[in-house]
């Protein structure tokens, strides 16, 4: 007789919440190999979980650790650990996105994410698995969702590449040069430490504006690939002041929410 699935609910008020999403997976959908899909979620799995190692240490005890869709969810536990959570959270994710996109540089289509650092409800459930307890686990592919989740979804619509915080946590990161605004919204993309891509340590003599238009030739000239990158690409050069929203997602953005877009 088989053994009943043991699991438990989690529900938290105000957790802050690190979203990553990965970007263009419509294309990808419609054009690669299941093989290939599979061969993407490992890649971002892999970085996350790797980096999140790398930022929290023993501290990830105190976070779940969720997919939504083919998304990842990181939520605090508690409020009071760990310690500086907003900034290890951006940080983790901003590690994340370049682990991905030096992961997947060979691949047919790089990948791009989008990464969120929000606080708000979060809702998760916990599977008992390989013999754990459940008060063991915090690294579960499972059901997560709850209304900010959805939100941050919908907010990350249309945007580019990069990590955004929001503006309401903007006090809570220690460099507040790192921002650029985003047009008409209630976020800040933040832009990751001086160095932090030193493309001569990483790929030998290449500049960063050449390394991305050999991603976009790896897109093959993928339109919507093109338009995720190069506003990502000059904001991480601070040759951005402004992001901006795609259009069309901008109208569909403001209808949800009430606002007249032209």
């Amino acid at each position: 007789m088989n053994k009943p699935l043991r699991a438990r609910s989690v529900t938290i008020g105000a957790a802050l919440i690190g979203y990553l999403d990965l970007c263009g997976t419509k294309a990808v959908y419609e054009t690669l190999s299941l093989a290939e899909q599979l061969n993407r979620i490992k890649i971002a799995v892999s970085a996350a979980l790797a980096e999140l190692n790398n930022v929290f240490g023993d501290d990830k005890k105190f976070l779940y650790i969720h997919m939504f869709a083919d998304s990842l969810v990181v939520a605090q536990k508690s409020k009071w650990q760990p310690r500086d959570c907003v900034e290890k959270l951006v940080y983790w994710l901003l590690l994340v996105q370049r682990e991905i996109l030096q992961n997947s540089q060979s691949s047919r289509m790089p990948i791009l994410t989008r990464g969120l650092v929000k606080s708000g409800e979060y809702y998760g459930m916990l599977f008992e698995q390989f013999g754990s307890t459940l008060e063991d686990i915090f690294a579960n592919f499972s059901l997560v969702g709850g209304s900010t989740i959805v939100e941050m979804d919908k907010v990350l619509k249309g945007l580019p590449a990069g990590v955004y915080l929001d503006a309401a946590l903007t006090s809570r990161l220690k460099d507040q040069a790192r921002f650029v605004d985003v047009e008409g919204d209630q976020l800040k993309f933040v832009r990751p430490p001086d160095g932090f891509y030193d493309l001569n340590q990483i790929f030998g003599d290449v500049s960063f504006d050449k390394w991305v238009e050999s991603l976009i030739k790896r897109s093959n000239d993928n339109k919507d690939f093109k338009e995720k990158i190069e506003p990502w690409s000059d904001a991480v050069q601070k040759k951005l002041t402004l992001i901006r929203r795609k259009q069309k997602d901008q109208k569909a953005w403001g209808r949800e929410r009430g606002y007249s877009t032209f």
